[in-house]
């Protein structure tokens, strides 16, 4: 019986294949094992650009502030490929991907102590591009929603209070202007096309109320924490009072409307006695004499023009 051995062109073409393949999954080193040189990734004490695998990289190289080390595949020394970011423990903290040296595709991002999503969102070649959702990782709603298009606002923009069940801010944004109505902290706007249009609010907390104080400022915390928001008006009744921004806006410009024209009259009032003296010497001579009394006559004249 006659076995017929591969030639040897095909032995060399299987073990150029098999080199290739081995060369692809590349080498596998610790974070610890890595340096940067002119943005690109070198393994310790080599002249050539990392292509592989690294482990435990630190997270803070890749804009993550979390605890924890990351996973990431690397190739001619540019972030490029499939990345995750996991605490001491195994727990995944952040999901993501690069293409080029770019983050591409969908980033996830979980709380440390929940282990809840807490935001998602979609990137193009390094920029937002997509809908984001930040949620309350304490019960898992929805509080954040916005719209991207090449790293700017475009289309709908939700907020919600940290219940996920309160709206807050709805708008929609085209041109880098924006159109509905936010309500946060102590101010309530609307807007049309990027000018404020409508209803314009301030909530003054009352003075002396300090467990509201105390109740508005804890609840501002939590909300910012969470990428959620918070407004006075969702305080008990009569804890706040409600000042028309719009009212106080026509105050404002009448009292300035006002100050001008009493300076306005104040000035032709003094060009006016000005033009009289000027008169009055020129008729009785440089040095005549001018009473108190007559500069008050003057201003009464003038002022009755």
């Amino acid at each position: 019986m006659h076995i017929k051995l591969p030639s040897k062109i095909n032995v060399m073409a299987v073990s150029a294949l098999a080199i290739a393949v081995l060369n692809g999954c590349g080498e596998k080193i610790d974070g610890r094992q890595t340096e940067i040189n002119q943005g690109l990734i070198y393994k310790l004490h080599s002249d050539t650009p990392f292509s592989g695998k690294i482990s435990n990289y630190n997270p803070t190289k890749l804009g993550f502030m979390v605890h924890g080390n990351c996973n990431v595949e690397v190739a001619q020394g540019i972030l490029d490929g499939p990345a995750e970011c996991l605490t001491d423990s195994g727990a995944k903290l952040a999901d993501f991907a690069y293409k080029n040296g770019k983050q591409n595709g969908e980033i996830k991002i979980w709380d440390e102590n929940t282990k809840n999503l807490i935001v998602k969102f979609h990137v193009l070649d390094g920029y937002k591009d997509g809908i984001e959702e930040y949620y309350n990782p304490e019960n898992n709603k929805l509080v954040r929603q916005t719209n991207w298009s090449k790293n700017s606002k475009n289309g709908s923009e939700k907020v919600w209070d940290i219940t996920g069940e309160i709206l807050l801010t709805n708008l929609t944004w085209k041109d880098e202007k924006k159109t509905g109505f936010v309500k946060s902290g102590e101010r309530e706007n609307n807007y049309i096309d990027g000018d404020e249009k409508g209803t314009q609010r301030r909530y003054t907390l009352i003075d002396g109320d300090y467990d509201s104080q105390k109740k508005y400022i804890a609840q501002t915390a939590v909300a910012n924490l969470y990428k959620a928001d918070y407004f006075v008006g969702l305080l008990d009744d009569g804890k706040y009072k409600v000042i028309d921004l719009e009212d106080e806006h026509k105050k404002s410009l009448d009292a300035e409307k006002k100050q001008y024209e009493d300076i306005k009259a104040a000035t032709a009032q003094s060009a006016c006695v000005d033009k009289k003296t000027t008169d009055y010497h020129m008729e009785k001579g440089e040095t005549a004499f001018i009473s108190n009394d007559m500069i008050q006559d003057w201003r009464e004249e003038c002022k009755s023009r």
